[in-house]
């Protein structure tokens, strides 16, 4: 399992192209009803995208801290196999 950390950047152009871009984009669920979601790439270049509300998590969203430029996501990360840690004020950090 890889063990890196690096600095999140926010993807200007919507597409994570390097370990540590991330962007924020919504999906229509239903009419009248969408889910917001975090596009990631963790550090060791897997990509990833994961539901989130703002506030603490619930359900299966991770909780966001309502920072758009550099975001803090609870609970953890944990893509098995891959990278498992925290994206906190904006850096991924390896656990």
């Amino acid at each position: 399992m890889n063990t890196s950390s690096c600095a999140a950047r926010k993807a200007e152009n919507g597409r994570c192209e390097k370990p540590g871009d991330f962007y924020f984009f919504h999906q229509q669920e239903a009419p009248g009803r969408s889910t917001q979601y975090i596009s990631l790439m963790l550090p060791d270049g897997t990509h990833n995208c994961l539901p989130v509300v703002q506030g603490p998590a619930a359900g299966r969203a991770w909780g966001w801290d309502g920072n758009s430029e550099a975001p803090t996501l609870t609970p953890e990360i944990h893509c098995l196999g891959h990278w498992h840690g925290h994206l906190q004020a904006g850096e991924f950090k390896s656990v």
